[in-house]
């Protein structure tokens, strides 16, 4: 198991997640989630073209209109809000925190 894979999350359950990357110029990219614990793929084709798993995407904001990014933080306030309904999740949140703070010092 993997650096990664160890790290504990108090939004994680049995999936794997990864980000990837097109091998066209320019590059395309998206993102791929297992809820049923299987591993991601290292190299998928999809629509006829190759995508490689990658760590690393980047982003252009500027180009994202004013409304996208509402939308966006709208879609995140409600998963916020949903996580901290839930039974226990304060407290969760705040054991993973403690957590990470310890591994995370440089």
């Amino acid at each position: 198991m993997s650096n990664k894979q160890e790290k504990s999350s108090p939004l994680r359950s049995n999936r794997a997640s990864s980000a990837y990357k097109s091998k066209t110029d320019p590059p395309m990219y998206f993102a791929k989630c297992y809820l049923d614990g299987r591993e991601t793929e290292e190299t998928i084709i999809k629509g006829g073209i190759t995508y490689e798993r990658t760590d690393y995407i980047e982003l252009d904001l500027d180009s994202i209109p004013q409304h996208v990014r509402d939308d966006l933080s709208r879609s995140v306030l409600i998963a916020v809000k949903e996580f901290y309904a839930q039974p226990g999740a304060e407290e969760r949140y705040q054991k993973w925190l403690k957590n990470r703070k310890k591994t995370s010092k440089h």
